[in-house]
């Protein structure tokens, strides 16, 4: 899962006011209904967030992987120079 968090931080000054915010996406588990995050955020106790969870597919990684292997089959294809073998000769019979 995708973690989307939005921290909204407000500067005052006597001459104007200024708003940033800082987005962080974090990963992490549901264990028993509660959000394990896989590494620890940046943020001062108590301050408030906005969170958006997005489920992570599972095929992912499988995704990915077969995408990369797709690049490197256009990146680098095997050209066989060989003797082409006709269908009778593949499959001989006696």
């Amino acid at each position: 899962m995708v973690l989307f968090i939005n921290h909204a931080n407000t500067v005052a000054s006597s001459a104007m006011r200024v708003e940033f915010d800082m987005s962080t996406e974090v990963t992490g588990t549901v264990l028993g209904g509660a959000l394990n995050l896989d590494q620890p955020l940046s943020l001062p106790d108590q301050s408030r967030v906005r969170v958006t969870i997005q489920p992570l597919d599972a095929n992912d990684g499988w995704r990915s992987a077969l995408d990369a292997l797709e690049r490197l089959r256009k990146e680098r294809p095997i050209h066989a120079a060989g003797k082409r073998f006709t269908r009778d000769e593949l499959y001989e019979r006696d």
